[in-house]
Order: C-alpha cells, then sequence, then structure tokens
C-alpha cells in the first residue's frame, strides 16, 4: 500500500486525542535522542581578564578558533592570520562568571573565571573551515558514557555527583571541544576496579550499559608532588590509553575530555569530498503505533544529515522513507549506530543489509546499494 504519508490508511481512523498524544510524546523524547547532537557548535567560550574592546577582540579570535575545533575535531591547521576579523563574524556575545568550590587537597581556594561567550555566524565559520581544509565532524557524534575515580584525598572514590568540582571540570573542557557525554551510574565498577582492572576487565563490565564508548578517568596524586589524570576510551575498536602529569589537577582532568575528542574526531570526522552526498531509501521495521510512528519521525527530523525525510510507504509495521542526505550512506549509517533509536546490523556482503525482527533472530534479504534496513528500538 503506498501513500503520501503514513498517517493515512489503517492510521487515519484514530481520534485527534492520539493524534495530540503522540505529537507530546514526540516532544517529550526529542531530549533523550538528541543526547549526541552538539547544541552549541558555533559558540565559544574563552577566559578573559577584563570586558573591555579591546581584550574582547583578541579574545573572539581564540573563540572563533575554539569553534573550528569544535567543527573539525582538529587542533592542528589553524593558523592565527585565519582568525584576523572574528569580531566582524560574532553575532552576539555576553559575560559569565564561573566558580568552582574548593576541594580540600586538590583544589584549596575557591576559583572564579570571567568567561566571554561568542556565537559565530554559522555561515561564515563553515565557510571559514573548508577554506582551511578542515575535516568535517558533524553535529551528531558519540556520547560516551564517563566515570571518573580520585585516589589522593584519602581514599579511592568515585566521582559520582555531577556538580563536583572535578566533574564540572571536566565537563566544561568536554563543552568546549564539542564533546557529548553522558555519566554513568557509580554501580557499575568500583573505585578499586578502576585503578588495578585491566581493560578488558573493565571493558567486559561496562557491558552492562549499552553506549556507543566508554571514557574511564583515574585521576590519582602523583609520587613527586602533582597529580596524573589516566584516561581510558573503550569501543567496539578496542581500549586506547593517555595519561598526563601535571601540578595542577585541573589539567590533568581536562585531558581526558581533550583526549576523547581528539580520538574520537580522529576516528568519525571526514575530509572535504570523503563523503558525498546522496539520497537513500530508509526501511524501518518495529513501528506498530502512532506513538512509534511519532518517536521515529521526531528523532529522523533532529538529524542534521538529512535534509528532506519524504514517507513513501506503510506495509504492517514497517515504514519505508526517501531521504536526502547531506553525507554519504555510510556516514549516515555511522551517526545512526551513535543514538539508541534505530537498531543496523549489516551484513559482510554491501548489498545486504539484516534487520532484526525481534531479539535474537533475523532475516536477510537483498537490498538496493542505496537502501538502508534498520529496526525502531522498544
Amino acid at each position: 500500500m503506498v501513500f503520501p504519508h503514513p498517517l493515512r490508511g489503517c492510521w487515519l481512523a484514530m481520534s485527534i486525542v492520539s493524534i495530540f498524544r503522540a505529537a507530546l510524546v514526540a516532544w517529550l523524547f526529542s531530549a533523550s535522542v538528541h543526547a549526541a547532537q552538539v547544541p552549541d557548535l558555533f559558540q565559544g567560550e574563552v577566559l578573559v581578564s577584563d570586558q573591555t574592546q579591546s581584550s574582547r577582540a583578541e579574545a573572539n579570535q581564540r573563540a572563533l578558533a575554539q569553534v573550528l575545533v569544535k567543527l573539525s575535531g582538529s587542533r592542528q591547521g589553524i593558523s592565527p592570520a585565519a582568525l584576523v576579523g572574528a569580531e566582524n563574524m560574532v553575532l552576539k556575545f555576553q559575560y559569565a562568571q564561573r566558580a568552582y568550590a574548593p576541594v580540600p587537597g586538590m583544589f584549596e581556594a575557591p576559583i572564579s573565571e570571567l568567561m566571554l561567550q561568542s556565537n559565530f555566524d554559522a555561515v561564515l565559520a563553515q565557510q571559514k573551515q573548508r577554506a582551511m581544509g578542515l575535516p568535517e565532524w558533524g553535529r551528531e557524534r558519540p556520547a560516551p558514557l564517563v566515570l571518573i575515580a580520585l585516589d589522593g584525598l584519602g581514599a579511592k572514590v568515585l566521582l559520582l555527583n555531577p556538580q563536583g568540582t572535578p566533574p564540572r571540570m571536566f565537563a566544561d573542557s568536554a563543552r568546549r571541544r564539542g564533546l557529548p557525554f553522558e555519566w554513568a551510574r557509580g554501580n557499575l565498577l568500583t573505585a578499586e576496579m578502576m585503578f588495578s582492572a585491566d581493560d578488558a576487565t573493565l571493558a567486559q563490565a561496562l557491558r552492562q550499559v549499552e553506549a556507543p564508548a566508554y571514557l574511564l578517568g583515574r585521576i590519582e596524586r602523583a609520587a613527586g608532588g602533582g597529580w596524573v589524570g589516566r584516561w581510558t576510551l573503550i569501543d567496539e575498536r578496542g581500549a586506547e590509553t593517555w595519561s598526563l602529569a601535571d601540578a595542577n589537577a585541573r589539567r590533568t582532568i581536562e585531558a581526558g575530555a581533550e583526549g576523547a575528542a581528539d580520538r574520537l574526531a580522529a576516528r568519525y570526522s571526514s575530509r572535504a569530498g570523503q563523503a558525498a552526498a546522496q539520497s537513500i531509501t530508509l526501511v524501518v521495521g518495529g513501528v506498530n503505533s502512532l506513538n512509534d510512528y511519532a518517536r521515529l519521525t521526531a528523532y529522523l527530523r533532529g538529524l542534521s544529515l538529512a535534509t528532506r525525510i519524504d514517507p513513501i510507504e506503510a506495509d504492517g509495521g514497517t515504514l519505508t522513507f526517501r531521504l536526502a542526505l547531506t553525507t554519504s550512506i555510510d556516514r549516515f549509517t555511522q551517526v545512526l549506530g551513535f543514538g539508541r533509536v534505530l537498531s543496523i546490523e549489516r551484513a559482510d556482503d554491501a548489498s545486504i543489509a539484516e534487520i532484526s525482527l525481534s531479539q535474537g533472530s533475523s532475516v536477510q534479504e537483498p537490498v538496493r546499494l542505496d537502501e538502508l534496513r534498520v529496526f525502531l528500538r522498544p
């Protein structure tokens, strides 16, 4: 049965109340399905000493550099000359005071900082990004599950309060780098495991919670003074660890967000021309109610990689859409895999897609090369 919009046919008989309820579900759901989107991609936030115009001109150059790093995921290739005239690209700006509470033995005094927050014109920023030959990271990004442990204040502890000073420092650094993330619950691992277990053991324990990646931070006092931050990023490609020793504990914390952003961008960003735009047919199974439909369309419409979404066909619990993309089908498939809305399982043969029918069962059937088959998660 073919019709221009899936709400026709059997769903047309549903009441206005049901349609309103579905719309409300879509609105409520949008907060969670977009967890891997970067909301402030074109805002730079930099430390300033005062609010004078001369200070702001220099700060806006640093803020533009920060935006270019967020867009590309790369800290390389941004020349100072390219940042001249950054103020002319600013749409609006404001000053904000940021304060961190002291942590005895770690940060003895309160920290207060004056920040300039500048929002840049998206078109001009992207034009500069392309002119400089920087990579494209995209708005949709994998959001790692983050768990941080601390050793050096008398006992090994998990930092489970997002409003605590070390977690806030990490979160602020992640936002400046355009790294979305989620805080892990404390029952996943113990602080002792974080410092003693190997990567394989930690990865096995983390599988209790589904996520595109896991980021583990271990901050401890160095033997000769100062602090050491050791970070491990774990995903389907394996585990990668980096560390930083510094007299300032804050820099060892921020190294986690910086390092994770560097590594994820290196894996998932693309150079211009590497992900050519194309149109695809998206076949979605498991759409069994109007609420499912509302949840699905809210998710698809929130993706920046799709410029047009046309419903084509409804057959039982399977819906077919035609999508106009700004990228390749491979990049689009990769982005769908970051979220928790659609299940994607691809066969080895590029001309075969696998659609999960229920937990533990699936079928394979040949499809066109421009067709992607997925399944709506419960």
